[in-house]
């Protein structure tokens, strides 16, 4: 038996516990917040740039925890919107809200299209990630009224933790910059169906995190239709792979992806080899793999709690 492994998922559990329990006394996150902010020498820049991420009353702990560690390491953004998958109560966006006055919850529909384009429409009636895609097309679509020219817009998954690096980057990031990015993603995580070919996957994109550029929207026309075109059915990995098809190089790059990591190399094992390795790690997306080590390396992130 790997005593490490079950170790740590044992150790994950009973820290989300911890976490969602205390969550849930009046001021605890707020305090919290303060003090993960107070371990920085100057205060949390401001980022001019709208942030949005996407998650339902399930990942609820996550997204907290999420939400503090950006809002404590990467800087406050000039709007923060968390789409609401539809699941949340009014206790449950009133914790959410309450963390920082640039945090509003906003369902996810009225960020996308409305009406939606058949292959969005569709998707979203078959699997519960096309509300996830159908949120990004509306929110980076060419006329779109989220995305004012010259700006950009920072997508984020709730199980995102970031690190103190990740104000370094912010301070001597160019905004906008030249150039949209993505998470490089550790192996390809793609719809084969819905590849023209196999160089398609040559540099898979993780969609966990996505930098997105007013001057460069992304290539939905051709994406939704070779959506269209399936005959199959939507599975996990198609509205990763509609992403992947229209955010196309030169506009679209991926990030550093030694400081910005997605992996599970260090999955059975109970320590966090990237973050042991990698002291000027900006985030790590903690997939379903790893993602015991979330709640395992909060403290690394926000300090204690």
């Amino acid at each position: 038996m790997n005593l490490g492994y079950h170790a740590g998922l044992r150790h994950g559990a009973w820290l989300r516990r911890q976490f969602a329990n205390r969550s849930r006394q009046p001021g605890w996150l707020q305090q919290l917040l303060q003090a993960a902010r107070a371990r920085h020498a100057a205060p949390a820049p401001a980022l001019p740039l709208t942030l949005v991420t996407f998650s339902g009353s399930r990942d609820l702990p996550e997204q907290l925890a999420s939400l503090i560690a950006l809002l404590a390491n990467f800087g406050t953004p000039a709007r923060l919107w968390v789409a609401s998958d539809g699941s949340h109560n009014a206790a449950e966006i009133a914790l959410l809200e309450g963390l920082d006055p640039c945090v509003a919850v906003r369902p996810w529909h009225s960020l996308a299209l409305d009406p939606l384009p058949a292959p969005l429409a569709q998707h979203v009636a078959a699997h519960p990630l096309g509300r996830k895609l159908a949120l990004l097309h509306g929110l980076t679509s060419p006329d779109t009224p989220f995305l004012a020219p010259d700006s950009q817009l920072l997508y984020a998954d709730s199980d995102i933790l970031f690190f103190a690096a990740a104000r370094q980057w912010a301070n001597e990031q160019a905004w906008p910059s030249a150039h949209g990015g993505y998470l490089l993603d550790c192996q390809p995580a793609l719809d084969p169906e819905l590849l023209p070919t196999a160089d398609a996957a040559r540099i898979p994109l993780n969609s966990g995190v996505l930098l997105f550029s007013a001057t460069d929207p992304p290539a939905w026309p051709q994406a939704l239709a070779t959506l269209a075109a399936s005959a199959h059915a939507p599975g996990h990995y198609t509205e990763q792979t509609v992403v992947h098809l229209a955010l196309q190089p030169p506009a679209y790059l991926p990030l550093p992806h030694h400081r910005f990591v997605v992996s599970i190399v260090d999955q059975f094992r109970y320590r966090d080899l990237i973050l042991e390795r990698q002291p000027d790690l900006v985030l790590r997306h903690y997939v379903n793999n790893v993602r015991f080590k979330f709640w395992t390396q909060l403290r690394r992130a926000i300090g204690p709690w």
